[in-house]
């Protein structure tokens, strides 16, 4: 089964370089341009499945790209499983460092307010499971999400963590029959 997987397109908050989390903000003018490009690079790829993240800016991303697809019986189906890391009393402020790298230690416990690194490549693995359990194996998958979604993804499939990824990264994973998901490329659909 082949995942594109789309990190959501650019917001206010991402553009103040604030933490977002579970806050549900819009994306802006630039997230919108983003999501149209993405769309556009997508309009010949037959998505047999759309699943995003329920929090706005990554479903508002997704619609944009499934209404630029032929396929009219796309539904776009979302999963809280799919959410950006829970950062707690740090949602809306400036990103810091420290909470960064406390996010990137498997199991810290030091601020109860946040969910740890294995909190959510617990969830995301559980979504992974469902999608290999009930999608046809030739499927084609768009999951639009976040980018520490998309870190937990890439950790799974044992690729480097410390890669940027930039609003409407588009990353290209299969899972295997096993189930085993792996790391195919990352398509440039923004032309930049």
């Amino acid at each position: 089964m082949r995942l594109l997987v789309v990190r959501h397109g650019e917001t206010t908050w991402n553009k103040e370089r604030r933490l977002q989390g579970h806050s549900d903000t819009d994306l802006n003018d630039t997230g919108i341009f983003q999501a149209n490009k993405v769309a556009h690079g997508l309009r010949d790829t037959e998505i047999s499945l759309a699943f995003s993240s329920d929090l706005k800016r990554a479903r508002d991303t997704a619609t944009i790209i499934c209404q630029k697809q032929g396929n009219q019986n796309l539904d776009l189906l979302t999963d809280e499983r799919l959410r950006e890391f829970h950062f707690g009393r740090h949602e809306g402020q400036p990103i810091n460092p420290e909470v960064i790298a406390r996010i990137k230690e498997p199991n810290h416990h030091d601020d109860p307010t946040m969910e740890t690194f294995n909190q959510v490549k617990q969830r995301v693995s559980a979504f992974l499971s469902t999608l290999h359990e009930q999608a046809h194996a030739q499927a084609t998958v768009l999951v639009t999400t976040h980018g520490g979604i998309l870190r937990v993804l890439l950790n799974i499939s044992n690729q480097q963590w410390d890669s940027p990824i930039t609003n409407c990264a588009v990353m290209e994973f299969t899972i295997c029959s096993n189930g085993v998901l792996t790391f195919s490329s990352e398509l440039n659909l923004l032309g930049d």
